[in-house]
């Protein structure tokens, strides 16, 4: 018959640096959730503005285009 072990991470109590992980990551997030609700707000905005000729969905497809060739440029160029 084997024996009953108590539960060893029962009593387990978070140390500060576990807290500051979870409390960073979690700051990380929200400025991360943030950043994309402003995005999302703005690019209706903006798409609006320079693309002002066509429907807004080709507008908005046209901004997320522009967007990700911004991204792609920085991301293709050599550091220094």
């Amino acid at each position: 018959m084997t024996k009953t072990h108590k539960n060893e991470h029962a009593k387990h109590t978070m140390t500060a640096e576990e807290r500051k992980v979870i409390v960073a990551s979690s700051l990380g997030t929200i400025v991360e959730w943030y950043d994309f609700y402003i995005y999302g707000t703005l690019a209706s905005i903006l798409a609006k503005q320079f693309f002002s000729s066509v429907d807004l969905q080709c507008a908005r497809l046209a901004h997320w285009y522009l967007v990700a060739q911004v991204i792609y440029s920085a991301d293709a160029t050599p550091s220094l």
